[in-house]
């Protein structure tokens, strides 16, 4: 059995390597694309219909610096701009790439994705907006940005007196995965192993009944959350809702908070780091919600994995499972 951790990683000691592009270009080819850039926290203006993305995401980057602290691009947040299509890059590499696949793990395999997903996102304003983009252009802009939120990264570790960053510095990668047996709540009364979930399966959400669009198979480490009403057992980086309505990660959680149940809001008695990766299921919505898991009916997010199946799903048994992570 695991034990309790509260203590992230330790960076290794390799320096980070930053590209160095031009800052003159750079600063010619923001004006040009009309890009800006800025601390997430002062956001977007309301009336632009743009929305702030964090350009080094924010899912993996908890831990290092803050959300509301994170570097940021304005892109066009309408459905199917810019925002989206940075999104949608993001979601379907954290969680489809088949069983090994999984985001980056490391600072600079972030900044590698980084880059690409903001290629795909500034070529579709520049498009949107009647601005032709060269291939060059983009890839330099979006180096461009990547470096910019590098530096400022490294500026809020240092003020905060944190080990420097490094390539190798881990970043949890973002995708939400459930262990065989977990319950997943049809409705109030009604809860099955997620395993016997199939697509068009109506289950309870954070908005109401919601059906299930996509479902995949995954790897990844666990933790083990031990409440007053049971365990659950679900991948490090899943995101569960707080009882003040904030998400949390479950690596991040640690005894003493209070999560979201059915049952009200539950204490989290202890938290049980289990490092080998094993194989998961993992659901996708048409929109981004939640769904109640466990014994306990705990909120955990559920990704706008949109209806395209990639792959089927592998069959998974449970002896790969260990009997603790079986909540039926």
């Amino acid at each position: 059995m695991g034990t309790p951790s509260n203590n992230p990683p330790a960076p290794v000691s390799e320096a980070l390597t930053v590209p160095s592009p031009d800052a003159q270009e750079c600063t010619q080819l923001k004006e040009k694309f009309d890009i800006k850039t800025r601390q997430h926290r002062k956001g977007a203006p309301k009336a632009s219909g743009n929305e702030s993305h964090h350009i080094l995401q924010d899912k993996a980057m908890e831990g290092i610096v803050s959300t509301y602290s994170g570097f940021a691009v304005l892109l066009d947040g309408a459905s199917g701009g810019a925002h989206d299509v940075v999104n949608k890059s993001q979601t379907e590499r954290n969680c489809h790439d088949g069983l090994e696949g999984q985001g980056p793990s490391t600072f600079g395999g972030l900044q590698q994705t980084a880059r690409d997903d903001l290629k795909k996102g500034i070529q579709k304003k520049a498009s949107d907006e009647g601005k032709p983009m060269t291939d060059t252009e983009a890839e330099t802009l979006s180096n461009c940005l990547v470096v910019e939120a590098v530096k400022h990264t490294e500026k809020y570790v240092k003020k905060k007196g944190r080990p420097p960053l490094t390539k190798d510095t881990p970043v949890s990668p973002v995708k939400g995965c459930f262990v065989l047996g977990t319950l997943v709540w049809l409705d109030e009364r009604h809860r099955v192993p997620v395993e016997s979930i199939t697509r068009g399966t109506a289950v309870q959400a954070r908005s109401g009944r919601r059906v299930v669009t996509r479902i995949d198979g995954c790897q990844a480490a666990v933790v083990r959350i031990l409440l007053p009403h049971g365990e659950l057992a679900i991948a490090s980086y899943h995101e569960l809702r707080l009882r003040c309505g904030r998400a949390i990660r479950s690596d991040a959680l640690r005894a003493g908070h209070e999560l979201q149940t059915h049952f009200g809001p539950q204490v989290v008695l202890a938290v049980f780091p289990e490092p080998a990766r094993r194989p998961l299921v993992n659901l996708g919505f048409d929109v981004p919600d939640a769904c109640r898991v466990g014994e306990s009916g705990v909120w955990a997010a559920v990704s706008d994995l949109g209806p395209v199946q990639r792959e089927p799903v592998p069959v998974l048994s449970f002896s790969s499972v260990s009997a603790w992570s079986c909540l039926a």
